[in-house]
């Protein structure tokens, strides 16, 4: 998903980009894009290696169970991690509260809500590579600043993005997005806000006539309300919902837009 900053390039990705500050703490990590970097190397060579066994979960490969089976739990996590709950492990963007659910932990890979697969495709294919580009343009909201000085700045700006966060910006009743009749009553609103800024955006005859169908599946459904958001921040529409906490800016991340 992608929008334009005044100079910069906006580029929002729905998948965690920041791990719990307990993690953090255990493994003796206080700049996450530093750390990123050395993901696959040396210590954190098996970091992206999914485990099959509990006994294989380490700090230096947190991220369990590969596949689904009888007898895989959380606490494995829990205790090989060397957290008390679950709850270490969710950052605080990820905890529920002001009618929002709460998250799945980065580590955990099994189920529909699980995050841990995007995460380690995300880094791998995406996120590491920009950071390692020789140019050195690419950075990452919040840790590098707040989001106008980095577009103002130039170069491509990467933030996490959570569509079912903004769910409400469009439209204020709840959507089944697994429901292409619910998902087709809800574009209306997406499309209503596309047509008031036709002097601001040029949306393709295909876009219009996907929005106002329900859309193929919920992930195209998703990657729109995701987009569209980005640009209600450009737009001054809504806020970035900027983090206050120092851990959100130096390894737990945030999510774009969310304010609290």
């Amino acid at each position: 998903m992608q929008g334009r900053g005044k100079d910069g390039a906006l580029l929002g990705f729905d998948f965690p980009i920041g791990v719990p500050r307990q993690y953090a703490t255990n493994v003796g990590v206080d700049d996450l894009k530093k750390w990123l970097l050395q993901l696959g190397e040396g210590k954190w060579k098996d970091f992206f290696a999914v485990c099959d066994e509990p006994d294989e979960i380490s700090l230096t490969r947190p991220f369990y169970p590969r596949v689904s089976r009888e007898g895989v739990e959380q606490q494995s996590l829990i205790r090989k991690l060397g957290v008390g709950s679950i709850i270490d492990l969710l950052r605080l963007c990820d905890l529920g509260g002001g009618g929002r659910r709460q998250a799945c932990s980065i580590f955990w890979t099994l189920g529909a809500n699980a995050v841990g697969k995007a995460a380690i495709a995300g880094w791998q294919e995406l996120v590491i590579p920009a950071l390692g580009d020789a140019d050195n343009r690419t950075r990452i909201w919040p840790f590098d600043g707040k989001l106008d000085s980095l577009l103002a700045s130039g170069g491509i700006v990467l933030a996490e993005t959570y569509p079912a966060e903004y769910y409400k910006w469009f439209v204020p009743r709840g959507v089944t997005k697994a429901s292409p009749e619910s998902r087709k009553e809800f574009g209306s609103g997406l499309a209503q806000w596309v047509r008031g800024h036709e002097e601001q955006i040029t949306a393709s005859d295909e876009l219009m006539a996907e929005i106002n169908s329900g859309f193929v599946d919920d992930d195209r459904f998703d990657a729109v309300v995701g987009l569209l958001a980005m640009l209600k921040i450009l737009f001054r529409e809504q806020s970035a919902g900027e983090p206050t906490n120092p851990d959100c800016r130096t390894v737990e991340g945030w999510m774009l837009g969310r304010s609290k």
